[in-house]
């Protein structure tokens, strides 16, 4: 059984970074795509509040210290996919186009005292889009010409993590999860001409990455009186150098007879790196029925290296990406999670989050987003436990360029995921 978990999540981790991955966004041909924060389940709907969030019953993989409140008979199965509906407006045409993705696969248990596991896969970063442009007419040797141009992108960076939460004094929990990172990054940009005699260019960029990664994270719980808590949350991510190569391939390419008449081939070898990152946040309780908290985190993207073409020619440098700085803030309200009436036992929530760009564009920043979310926590009752449950979420995305011209995106999402909390390790007595 375990054995098939692992399998599906490697297959969906393999598309994720292969294409059709859920995504069609111009700003994912810049740096290593769209981020992908590790939000899963119920954070979705709440913002992507996380680092403050402790609940034995929810898998949080954006705080591995959280992994330590896992009680002892729990094993937590957790999955999730999404649908969304993006709208892209430049100014001149507005066009709609709808995704689907297989998001996450996680799992979790207790094992030891105060000491949780948990192990999965989800996505770092996407990167799916296919634009055209159409140039001002020239005139040469072939008369009046008109270029054209097609940028096309696919690929994203998946991560297989295993991680370890621990209690180890008073209201303090320590975690870490150490990630492998793997996937592909493809770019190209293809230039044709209204006359077929004209040759072709085609630049291609791309590279696989592989490479470890280790998130850190700690949690303090303080009792404020018998039915309110207060937790603090805090991470940190190691950065450092990705040893694999960028390259950039020309090709020339003649229509007349279907053929690549010339290839250029230039390679940077350590051209990627990872950014060091870090995050605070709180998240207050009351009893069993309200949780709310805000979160705050910077990835410093402005200064690692990332390869770029420049009048300099083809090149890896520090410079061409941006700090990115995200707040986030959400809660959740369950009006009696012990009543019979199945409406009190749902879990309502609502949340908002804003980021800053980690790409430039032509030396401007990229696209700023804002988000609004709510959703539901909707407990499965039946003959085996009561325990399980149903997230759902809805959310609704606005990415704003920096520069007017650009593109501006709108998207409407909807996450749905199944949480399985089920009794593991239990001993049987038979009387």
């Amino acid at each position: 059984m375990l054995f098939c978990i692992i399998s599906i999540g490697f297959a969906f981790a393999q598309s994720a970074s292969g294409g059709g991955n859920g995504v069609n966004s111009a700003y994912s041909r810049y740096g290593f795509g769209q981020l992908s924060d590790a939000v899963i389940g119920r954070q979705s709907a709440m913002g992507g509040l996380a680092l403050g969030l402790r609940d034995g019953a929810q898998v949080n993989v954006a705080n591995p210290a959280s992994y330590s409140k896992c009680d002892s008979l729990t094993f937590l199965f957790d999955a999730g996919v999404s649908l969304q509906n993006g709208n892209f407006d430049n100014g001149k045409t507005r066009q709609n186009m709808k995704n689907a993705s297989f998001d996450y696969i996680v799992m979790q248990f207790r094992a030891f005292t105060n000491i949780g596991v948990s192990f999965g896969f989800i996505p770092y970063s996407k990167i799916g889009y296919n634009i055209g442009s159409t140039h001002e007419m020239i005139t040469d040797k072939y008369g009046n010409v008109t270029p054209y141009s097609t940028f096309e992108g696919n690929g994203g960076i998946s991560l297989g993590y295993l991680g370890v939460g621990a209690k180890i004094l008073g209201g303090l929990s320590v975690g870490v999860n150490a990630n492998y990172m793997f996937g592909d990054l493809e770019h190209t940009i293809t230039n044709n001409f209204t006359e077929t005699s004209v040759y072709s260019s085609i630049r291609a960029y791309t590279a696989s990455i592989s490479t470890l990664k280790f998130d850190f994270g700690m949690q303090y719980e303080q009792s404020l009186g018998k039915h309110n808590t207060l937790i603090l949350g805090a991470t940190y991510t190691l950065g450092h150098n990705i040893n694999n190569d960028a390259v950039r391939t020309d090709y020339t390419y003649d229509n007349n007879n279907n053929k690549i008449v010339e290839t250029t081939e230039k390679k940077i070898s350590n051209a990627f790196e990872l950014p060091k990152s870090f995050g605070i946040g709180f998240a207050y309780q009351h009893s069993t029925r309200l949780t709310v908290g805000v979160d705050y985190s910077v990835q410093k993207w402005g200064e690692v290296k990332y390869p770029m073409t420049t009048s300099a020619g083809f090149v890896s440098q520090v410079g061409f990406l941006s700090d990115r700085k995200k707040v986030a803030a959400g809660l959740e309200w369950t009006p009696n999670n012990m009543s019979r009436n199945y409406l009190k036992r749902v879990h309502y929530r609502l949340g908002g989050y804003y980021t800053t760009p980690y790409t430039r564009i032509n030396g401007t920043d990229g696209a700023k987003e804002f988000s609004l979310s709510f959703g539901f926590g909707l407990p499965i009752q039946n003959i085996w436990n009561n325990r399980s449950v149903v997230n759902l979420s809805g959310q609704w995305v606005h990415v704003s360029p920096g520069a007017s011209q650009l593109v501006k995106e709108n998207y409407l999402r909807v996450c749905i995921g199944i949480t399985f909390d089920e009794r593991m390790f239990a001993k049987w007595k038979v009387q």
